[in-house]
């Protein structure tokens, strides 16, 4: 098995992979075996077509070497294997499923005109991920609460232990959160960011919602007075369901203004004592259940329409 560079990025370990010797190595070879090819004349046109193939393949073998364990921080170089792609979900030992989230760069907010718009939701700016990360591929249930905490504050109780948990404060998340983290099995779990919310809830789209209202979310016109079990609606691109109604969901960010111009991995205002909830409920008018619209709450309130899903951030 072959060996190139890799830069390494940041304390996860992941990094990109700097082509180098590698590249011009593969490139030479490649465009020497065309030059021969080309003498020989139109017969080995198909010849060629497969040559090309071929270093198409190479380049994306290349891009998708990972990092092998060992030491190195930022800066450092370091042996990196050719290996296969990372796997799309991941689940953990109590069964949350997660999906991975690829860096990228995204509009956030929403324009003037669209129907239901709140002023916060602006101004629209450029946000740039600069690193990808998994996100819970559901609501955190009732059922994973209860293996984690012993208890299940559910109003909705009755619905199961595949609804999804509410009546949590953000505080309470937190406590979650560190006996999560407690149990020490090689991953680390957060709370995604407001930014990271909306990159993941439009999985590339663009308009109020990633699909049909009542394909996607349940909402105040069809859910009964109540939540349901979590994956019942169609996921968004991403394979990530729920992103819109159901409950609504706390994210990290304190609750403040949108900067302006284009900014990488925003992290909310730095004052302020209200946290922001993203993505509608059950109890929600239908403005509530769009993509861009932004709720906030103080961090010690709960309602029976307000749960979360988690960030893990390090590798299994």
């Amino acid at each position: 098995m072959g060996t190139i560079q890799v830069d390494m990025v940041g304390r996860s370990g992941r990094g990109r992979v700097a082509m180098r010797m590698a590249e011009r190595n593969a490139r030479r070879a490649e465009l020497g075996l065309l030059g021969a090819l080309a003498l020989a004349g139109p017969v080995a046109a198909e010849t060629t077509l497969a040559v090309e193939d071929v270093a198409q393949r190479l380049q994306a073998t290349e891009n998708e070497a990972k990092i092998q364990r060992g030491g190195g921080g930022s800066g450092n170089w370091v042996a990196a294997e050719l290996r296969e792609p990372e796997p799309a979900e991941w689940t953990n030992t109590i069964g949350m499923e997660f999906v991975r989230i690829e860096a990228g760069r995204f509009e956030m907010g929403s324009r003037k005109g669209e129907a239901g718009r709140y002023e916060d939701e602006g101004p629209v700016n450029e946000v740039r991920i600069g690193q990808g990360f998994w996100l819970g591929k559901y609501e955190v249930t009732q059922g994973e609460w209860e293996a984690v905490m012993g208890s299940n504050p559910s109003r909705f109780w009755e619905c199961g232990e595949r609804c999804p948990v509410e009546n949590v404060s953000w505080h309470e998340v937190q406590e979650f959160l560190g006996k999560l983290n407690g149990r020490g099995r090689g991953s680390a779990y957060r709370l995604p960011s407001e930014a990271e919310w909306e990159y993941a809830a439009r999985a590339g789209t663009t308009g109020m919602r990633y699909g049909e209202l009542g394909e996607v979310a349940w909402h105040g016109g069809n859910s009964d007075g109540r939540t349901h079990p979590v994956g019942q609606k169609q996921a968004n691109g991403w394979g990530l369901h729920d992103m819109l109604g159901n409950v609504y969901e706390w994210v990290e960010d304190r609750y403040g203004g949108y900067p302006s111009g284009a900014v990488t991995d925003p992290r909310g205002s730095g004052t302020g004592s209200y946290r922001v909830a993203r993505g509608g409920s059950w109890i929600g008018y239908l403005r509530y259940v769009r993509s861009a619209y932004r709720n906030s709450h103080r961090p010690g309130n709960r309602y029976s329409y307000l749960g979360f899903r988690l960030v893990r951030t390090e590798s299994p």
